[in-house]
């Protein structure tokens, strides 16, 4: 069996595990409520508390920044 037909024979089910993941999580975050804290009115809100956790925590801030950026840019998400 060559490797093409060994890849076309793995259940369907299996071959879309990272869709599944994908809708999972969407539906996971509408189900808790996530979109409503990741809107720019929340963010002007919370302005002054954002700044001064940057302030406090400098190096989490930009290990946090640079893990949302990762994740992102893995998802393509705008």
């Amino acid at each position: 069996m060559t490797e093409e037909t060994q890849h076309a024979s793995r259940p369907l089910w299996l071959r879309l595990w990272p869709l599944y993941l994908i809708a999972g999580g969407l539906i996971a975050a509408w189900f808790f409520g996530l979109f409503d804290y990741l809107s720019l009115e929340t963010l002007r809100q919370q302005q002054a508390s954002l700044r001064a956790f940057v302030e406090d925590n400098l190096i989490l801030a930009i290990a946090a920044y640079v893990g949302v950026y990762a994740a992102s840019t893995v998802f393509m998400l705008p």
